[in-house]
């Protein structure tokens, strides 16, 4: 958890929980961000996101006034990215990533890569996310910003030096 005004000065003690860029997700406490989609404009859904406990909103629009603190930022999607480094504390030198792209067998190499390396290694990819105190399903082979860095940090916090995932485009 962090204060808003430790990731926007002057905004704030308000508690952030974390972060979120689907307003059907957003719990009590959490930070919307409204990333603009190929399909989808995430301002759209600023009344969702605060019915639903959103305690500020990061926007690159004009949107009016809210019960909540609005924070009006140039791009969201590059801000999404800045913002949940902060956020989760990463720094370039947590993990080394080791990314596999390609049109067949990312799995099996990415699956490969953390098994030959071990314990210093997690995985992320199709099959979720693993490390040597944990698994878990994951919705997205390679999960949006708000996503990502949490999941950068539960796998340094669980020891992991290196971080074998599967890239889609």
């Amino acid at each position: 958890m962090k204060k808003l005004d430790e990731l926007y000065p002057g905004y704030g003690d308000t508690p952030i929980q974390d972060i979120k860029i689907n307003s059907k997700d957003v719990k009590e406490g959490d930070l919307f961000v409204c990333v603009m989609g190929v399909n989808r404009d995430r301002h759209d859904f600023i009344e969702d996101a605060i019915k639903n406990g959103a305690s500020a909103i990061v926007v690159s629009k004009d949107v009016g006034e809210y019960s909540v603190p609005i924070i009006k930022v140039e791009n969201t999607n590059q801000e999404l990215i800045s913002l949940a480094r902060k956020f989760y504390d990463f720094q370039d030198d947590d993990l080394t990533l080791v990314g596999v792209t390609g049109t067949n067998g990312k799995t099996t190499i990415a699956m490969m890569i953390q098994s030959l390396l071990g314990n210093v290694c997690g995985y992320m990819g199709t099959n979720g996310i693993f490390s040597k105190s944990f698994q878990e399903k994951i919705v997205n082979t390679t999960p949006d910003a708000d996503r990502l860095y949490k999941y950068f940090k539960r796998f340094r916090e669980d020891g992991c030096k290196i971080l074998s995932m599967e890239t889609s485009s």
